[in-house]
């Protein structure tokens, strides 16, 4: 299922602001794949190092 238009708007709107604002590290205007996989490694090792008491995991690099 994918985003609906509000969440769309949201995030248009966040990164935005972002800009306005002059935020170090702003939202990219629009996300890619690369962004949404990175993500999602960076999800999966937070969750793996909770599920052992807080051990370091190792994140692959960014392609």
């Amino acid at each position: 299922m994918g985003a609906s238009n509000g969440d769309n708007f949201t995030y248009q709107a966040r990164a935005f602001l972002d800009q306005v604002a002059g935020v170090a590290e702003p939202l990219p205007a629009c996300a890619t794949f690369a962004d949404a996989l990175r993500t999602m490694e960076i999800i999966q090792a937070v969750v793996e190092s909770s599920r052992t008491n807080g051990a370091a995991v190792t994140v692959p690099p960014s392609a």
